[in-house]
């Protein structure tokens, strides 16, 4: 089966939206290709470091996996979808209202020489689409 691979170079802005506020069924977007409207307020990061944002997908669905620093502490138990801005200005949301919804690891990076201290965060979300591009206003 031939699988998709989707890489967002030069990532500007990640943030956190409450799934709940989220539109139904955004996959259903994703299939369509049409953009998910984000009608809630987004919490930006202060990241730092290169983030990775990638998408495999296939015709029986897809995983988006998002690695980045921040500085900041977000809940990994707060059903939260991520809103990432890669270089062009384009946006893409990673998460939805109803399950499945994006797994969320985070672990404290103590300060090092050359490192920042921190958080590192990973998400992962698997559904039938993700990394879905989305509308937002700022």
């Amino acid at each position: 089966m031939k699988s998709n691979i989707q890489i967002l170079p030069g990532i500007r802005r990640i943030g956190t939206v409450a799934s709940r506020h989220l539109p139904k069924v955004v996959p259903l977007h994703g299939i369509c290709c049409r953009p998910v409207p984000v009608l809630t307020a987004i919490e930006w990061f202060d990241f730092f470091g290169q983030p990775d944002c990638r998408c495999i997908s296939d015709k029986l669905g897809a995983t988006a996996t998002l690695k980045f620093s921040a500085s900041d502490f977000r809940s990994p138990l707060a059903r939260l979808s991520f809103v990432v801005e890669d270089a062009s200005g384009n946006t893409f949301l990673i998460g939805q209202a109803e399950p499945p919804l994006p797994q969320v690891k985070v672990e404290q990076i103590y300060e090092t020489p050359g490192v920042e201290a921190g958080y590192s965060y990973e998400v992962t979300h698997n559904s039938l689409r993700s990394l879905v591009p989305c509308l937002i206003s700022d």
